[in-house]
């Protein structure tokens, strides 16, 4: 046997950086590592319903938006190429129908320059406002389009 001062000096370093045999995970660390996966899956998954909701609610308010802005392009288009007497009140009927939304619009006003409400724009000033709403489910925040016409 030898000591390790009768040991060569390179033998003793080579013995001290040999590394131990490695070993896997134990049992424990698996299942505590299933578990925390686990926990964040159903956090995840807790979250979905809220998710979708907000999706939905953004697609309702943009596709509410766009019908309404559909529908004043359609009121100036008439107003520019059939005449000033041809905007009516039902002028977007038919316009939306989709995504839950009504195929009229919600809210189709139109008031004379007097205040009166009218069906025709006849005076020499209009105001028309403008907004589609859906007509199922929850209901997004859409503003109103106001569109002034001047008879001129």
């Amino acid at each position: 046997m030898t000591t390790p001062s009768t040991v060569p000096m390179g033998r003793v370093r080579l013995a001290r950086l040999r590394p131990r045999r490695s070993r896997g995970f134990t049992l424990m660390e698996t299942i505590v590592v299933i578990v925390m996966l686990g926990l964040v899956g159903a956090g995840l998954l807790a979250m979905v319903p809220q998710i979708r909701g907000t999706l939905e609610y953004g697609r309702d308010e943009f596709v509410g938006q766009e019908l309404t802005r559909a529908c004043a392009e359609k009121v100036l288009a008439a107003r520019r190429n059939l005449g000033y007497a041809q905007v009516t009140s039902s002028l977007c009927n038919g316009l939306g129908g989709v995504g839950g939304f009504a195929a009229n619009p919600s809210t189709f006003t139109m008031v004379s320059a007097a205040g009166a409400s009218v069906s025709a724009c006849t005076d020499a000033t209009c105001t028309i406002t403008v907004v589609f709403a859906k007509s199922s489910g929850p209901a997004a925040a859409i503003r109103p389009i106001t569109l002034r016409l001047n008879y001129y």
